[in-house]
């Protein structure tokens, strides 16, 4: 997560993750709705992080 101050009230979130996973496990992931999976999360996380932001 990387966070950079747009201006006194403004902060740019870039948020991204990275991996590998070994076959079979990989063709899985064309089935997979990764947003329905880990949106809340993010949400949450954003949210979370507009808390501290905001203090």
């Amino acid at each position: 997560m990387i966070t950079e101050s747009i201006s006194q009230n403004q902060t740019k979130v870039k948020w991204g993750f990275s991996g590998t996973m070994a076959y079979p496990m990989n063709i899985m992931l064309l089935f997979v709705n990764i947003e329905d999976m880990l949106g809340k999360d993010l949400d949450t996380g954003l949210q979370n992080l507009k808390g501290i932001l905001d203090k």
